[in-house]
């Protein structure tokens, strides 16, 4: 499994804070990661892809990588609490057989009266022909889950609300999991909502970075 940080020329400004974070708090990360974007300069692992449409560049991507499973996150996903590498592990393999997603967020109240109780230890199941039930929130994905559902020439918001459609078709196919509490944490919908800028957590980001230049002094 590889970590794939999401990004596009529109938001590259976003990445260098996005690793602050995501080094600060998952320091002892045991897995690979890469940035899929469009032709900004990002350091790193970078997957280039000149693709304007962000469901091309995902899935350009996938049909040229190797590996079965993917972490995908956004870059507005500012992680803000330390990652359990052990619950990552867990549920990646999880991530097997027909259940082709499992989120690590948390599950917030709006989404907890969908979803449902399973056997699977602090665990519940999202059912597929519910709202959003495709959702760009931090996940880890089978390769094959992603090709059923994305399609060429969308935008996120597309993807999340015809590709959530599209589930609805699949759902004897694949299923989704859903920790009962948050195995990489972050403000859920990150620092861009509807597309302006969420103000609370550019003060927490904006606090931490200058907390963090005056230790280095």
């Amino acid at each position: 499994m590889k970590v794939v940080i999401l990004a596009c020329n529109k938001y590259t400004w976003l990445v260098p804070i996005f690793l602050h974070f995501y080094k600060k708090y998952w320091p002892d990360n045991p897995y690979q990661t890469e940035i899929v974007t469009e032709t900004g300069y990002i350091d790193g692992t970078v997957f280039y892809n000149e693709e304007t449409s962000w469901s091309n560049r995902l899935l350009n991507y996938l049909k040229q990588s190797k590996e079965n499973k993917f972490l995908l996150v956004m870059e507005e996903h500012f992680i803000d609490k330390l990652v359990d590498n052990q619950r990552v592990e867990d549920a990646e393999k999880l991530c097997s057989g027909n259940i082709g997603c499992v989120r690590l967020n948390a599950i917030d109240r709006w989404f907890c009266k969908y979803a449902v109780e399973t056997n699977i230890k602090n665990f519940k199941e999202y059912p597929l022909d519910k709202s959003y039930s495709m959702s760009m929130q931090t996940s880890i994905w089978q390769k094959q889950y992603l090709l059923d559902v994305l399609r060429e020439n969308e935008d996120i918001w597309q993807t999340e609300i015809d590709g959530s459609e599209r589930l609805k078709e699949l759902k004897s196919k694949w299923r989704i999991l859903w920790p009962k509490s948050a195995i990489i944490g972050y403000e859920a919908g990150g620092i861009m909502k509807k597309g302006r800028l969420w103000m609370p957590i550019v003060k927490w980001a904006l606090g931490d970075l200058v907390n963090e230049a005056r230790r280095q002094q």
